[in-house]
């Protein structure tokens, strides 16, 4: 099997981001305010961070999981998501 550019798996995974929005936005709820979910609720998220939200939320794959397929460390994927979750809070705060 011949390995994917990093740019290639980039792609793959805003792929699978655009693919399984509707799954994925099902899975974050926040009671305290209803917001209606959509694609641009991921606009302000690096590819690297949308693509760890997928993986971990979408594709339930572990934080060791989603280092091996994003060819990094599990350090970055901590970061990434701590980053992405971040700012998606940060979306819901009036």
């Amino acid at each position: 099997m011949k390995a994917l550019s990093e740019a290639q798996r980039n792609v793959e995974l805003i792929r699978l981001v655009e693919e399984q929005w509707d799954d994925m936005s099902s899975k974050f709820v926040y009671p305290e305010k209803i917001v209606p979910l959509s694609p641009t609720i991921l606009e302000d998220l690096t590819n690297k961070e949308k693509a760890s939200i997928v993986l971990n939320v979408v594709a339930k794959m572990s934080y060791r999981d989603i280092a091996d397929a994003m060819d990094c460390s599990h350090t970055s994927v901590t970061r990434y998501l701590k980053t992405a979750y971040k700012k998606l809070r940060n979306k819901f705060i009036v």
